[in-house]
């Protein structure tokens, strides 16, 4: 048992036998100096009044699992795993799971890819696109930033003791956060963490990010939707005002903050021992649970083909004709084509029509279309449309 004295003169005790559904457990969490008595700390009054302590009669079993792993799809898979597979909704269970990722856009359930973010410029720069199973907007993470997730029997959820726990966490490394609009956390009126939910029959996911020192150029850049025209059925993300914390606090720490946040949880329940594990990704995918949530949110099927019906109205012009094209999509597929154009070749335009249909709404259903009308008018010696093919191919991969 390791044991930890915080601020308040409250006890973290975090206890490391091995657990039957984890292959990998150990300490994260060691002693350092920002947890001694002598460091600054919002004032004992003001933490205080956003905890939510326990009653006795309902005494809760607490477990914080923090992922090894900077990779988007394996951190949402572990997620989904704790809320349906570890939560113990008898036992007055609640759970907190730290996780961080490498550069990733992360869309709400029901958002469409397309509209959401610039996918030639992710595609370019090995920016990871991933679906989520909650709703909410778009988000870009980075190694900047940090994501809580706190999973709860529904009849012991709360989402403003959670971000009593994470406002008072930031406090506590000098960052003044308060609770904005019904669930962002802002610094000075600049957002510093949004939260998105899902609800179950027994049981509530409440996660959210906070933008530590996340390259805010990046998310600009791989937020901005294209300037095609896209007339969406989906949900369409509000702009924010955000920043970092260590441009609030410079010498605020990333571990420090999750040292926080783990701290603020304990104490939001009383001071009661609290489980510590990691989840590395040798092993635990080992778990057939975990794998199969694994393997659904990194199919091209649930990240892209799960979008709302959407038109795409692109025009341009060549030298040798004017292309207006209008692409009807569903499920992340191209469902309708119709192409206008002043272009002396007719039969190119019908192929391009007629093969386009049924492709991914992606780089590559546009290559394999564009190939099977360079080989349809192959047969009908039409030698002539191979630069024109290429030329269509490329622009209209780039407006995608």
């Amino acid at each position: 048992m390791l044991h930890m004295r915080t601020q308040l003169g409250r006890t973290i005790g975090a206890a490391y036998a091995p657990c039957n559904h984890l292959y990998l457990t150990k300490s994260w969490l060691a002693p350092r100096t920002y947890l001694t008595s002598d460091t600054p700390t919002a004032p004992q009054s003001t933490v205080r009044a956003e905890r939510v302590t326990a009653s006795p009669k309902n005494r809760h079993k607490l477990s914080v699992y923090q992922s090894t792993s900077k990779d988007p799809i394996f951190n949402l898979a572990v997620e989904e795993w704790l809320f349906n597979d570890v939560l113990k909704v008898d036992e007055h269970h609640q759970i907190l799971y730290l996780w961080q990722n490498g550069p990733a856009v992360v869309i709400g359930k029901h958002q469409n890819p397309w509209k959401e973010c610039d996918l030639p410029a992710m595609e370019k720069d090995g920016v990871t696109l991933v679906r989520r199973y909650s709703g909410g907007g778009a988000v870009y993470h980075d190694l900047g930033n940090g994501v809580f997730t706190f999973i709860s029997p529904k009849t012991d959820y709360d989402y403003k003791r959670n971000l009593g726990i994470v406002t008072s966490a930031l406090k506590k490394v000098r960052v003044p956060a308060e609770v904005t609009g019904r669930n962002d956390i802002s610094v000075e009126g600049r957002k510093v963490s949004g939260s998105a939910f899902k609800n179950a029959k027994d049981r509530t996911i409440h996660h959210g990010t906070f933008l530590f020192d996340v390259n805010l150029a990046a998310l600009t850049k791989y937020l901005t939707p294209s300037k095609a025209k896209l007339l969406s059925k989906g949900v369409t993300s509000a702009a924010a005002r955000v920043t970092n914390i260590r441009a609030v606090n410079p010498d605020a720490t990333f571990e420090g903050v999750n040292e926080a946040l783990v701290e603020e949880f304990v104490a939001a329940y009383g001071g009661v021992d609290a489980e510590i594990e990691e989840v590395s990704p040798n092993k635990a995918l080992n778990n057939a649970a975990l794998a199969k949530y694994y393997n659904e949110l990194s199919e091209w099927k649930w990240r892209y083909g799960h979008t709302p019906e959407f038109e795409h109205y692109v025009k341009t012009r060549f030298d040798w004709g004017q292309f207006d094209v209008h692409l009807q999509s569903k499920s992340g597929k191209i469902d309708q084509v119709k192409i206008f154009s002043d272009s002396l070749n007719p039969g190119l335009v019908e192929e391009l029509e007629k093969n386009l249909v049924g492709v991914e709404y992606s780089r590559k259903g546009v290559e394999e279309a564009t190939e099977k009308a360079r080989m349809a008018l192959k047969r009908s010696v039409d030698h002539a449309a191979d630069e024109h093919i290429d030329q269509f191919r490329d622009w209209l991969v780039g407006e995608l």
